[in-house]
């Protein structure tokens, strides 16, 4: 009697101890998914830089393309620019998230008209002012032990952007540009109770590029490119939460890419374009986003890594641009983007090159004189058509 009074004892401490155990671990699995709902929501920021870094090297093409066809000679030329950029990522398999983003940007650069000799080649410069805007929505996929909610992120992007161009013997070409950003992001989590929470923060990003690239030209009209560069990002974002808090640990991103280009010059009644073809590798470095989740009321802390580690990411690129008046240029592109681990999409570049300046007064005048010349190719031509008449 005595002994079974004693195990039924037993068996309502082990009831209890167990009990008191899965409470603790379900309080401490509560404040953490409010924890990794939060680092799912600065994802968003992450991508948004990486988007941001792809266009960086769109927007330095525009002009060179526009000078590919000799549309504007001598190249002492100043040019404005506008350009307009929408895409939209989905990555079901974020790591251990689902992504999805839309991301749309506005452009407007200056190049400065003087090139100067430096070390046996030619410098070129400009600078652009950027703004852009982008909304991201995440939900857990596969968080393992930590089932988080969803969250979202808008963000508004400010900055401006500085770089410089090299061509040295052999058309090679060596572009560095510095940038820093402005973000302003608010972000909607969902914490342990299923209640919709918002904070909105601001930071800065600097970011620094390099790339190479050697114009070959295997026809007068026909050219192909080889290109390699890479990216080194800063990003400082602060912590975010009241119940529990997620701060990120202060990320460096490196990005990488490596690709071919091709194009040929085409001819529209009297006005000149190119048509181009890019095939490019992009390759992330840098890894998930890491932090450190904290519980406001216990102190209890944990570490929170949410994201897609290295991976690639693939582009194919079609575009041209068409020179209309004075040397005026509109662009545009088609990019076919695609990975292992994102769907496939499709996104739109457009924009419109305006000369500012042109040819020296010298130049101008020797160009006149060639008009006036009887034996010059005006003449030439009008020439022929009074004997055709």
């Amino acid at each position: 009697m005595l002994r079974q009074r004693e195990k039924k004892g037993l068996a309502v401490i082990c009831l209890l101890v167990n009990f008191t155990i899965s409470v603790h671990a379900a309080e401490s699995s509560d404040w953490r998914q409010t924890a990794y709902s939060i680092a799912a929501g600065q994802i968003g920021a992450v991508n948004a830089y990486r988007i941001e870094d792809d266009l960086i090297w769109r927007r330095i093409d525009d002009s060179r393309f526009a000078a590919f066809k000799g549309m504007q000679l001598p190249t002492d030329a100043s040019d404005w620019s506008v350009k307009f950029f929408y895409r939209s990522d989905v990555f079901p398999r974020y790591g251990s998230a689902s992504l999805s983003q839309d991301y749309s940007s506005m452009q407007l650069g200056y190049e400065a008209g003087r090139v100067w000799n430096w070390r046996g080649g030619t410098m070129r410069q400009g600078l652009f002012y950027l703004s852009g805007s982008s909304n991201a929505y995440l939900s857990s996929y596969d968080s393992g032990d930590i089932s988080y909610g969803g969250a979202s992120s808008a963000m508004k992007k400010y900055g401006a952007a500085w770089y410089t161009s090299w061509e040295g013997a052999d058309s090679h070409r060596i572009e560095g540009v510095f940038r820093v950003t402005s973000l302003r992001n608010h972000l909607s989590y969902t914490d342990e109770a299923g209640q919709s929470r918002s904070e909105s923060y601001r930071t800065w990003m600097p970011a620094l590029g390099l790339r190479w690239y050697q114009t070959k030209f295997a026809a007068d009209s026909f050219f192909w490119e080889p290109q390699v560069g890479v990216s080194f990002g800063y990003m400082n974002l602060p912590s975010v939460g009241t119940t529990a808090v997620y701060t990120p640990k202060n990320q460096t991103l490196l990005t990488g890419k490596a690709g071919l280009m091709a194009g040929k010059t085409y001819r529209i009644r009297g006005n000149e374009g190119l048509a181009y073809g890019r095939f490019e590798v992009q390759r992330d470095f840098t890894g998930p986003l890491y932090g450190e989740g904290k519980n406001v009321q216990s102190g209890d802390s944990a570490s929170v890594s949410l994201g897609s580690g290295p991976s690639s990411w693939y582009n194919m690129t079609v575009g041209t641009s068409f020179t209309m008046g004075q040397g005026n240029t509109i662009w545009g592109e088609l990019t076919r983007r695609f990975g292992p681990d994102m769907k496939q999409t499709w996104s739109v570049t457009g924009g419109l090159v305006l000369r500012w300046g042109g040819a020296k007064k010298e130049d101008r005048e020797e160009f006149k004189k060639l008009k006036e010349d009887e034996r010059s190719l005006k003449h030439d031509k009008d020439a022929n058509k009074e004997a055709k008449k």
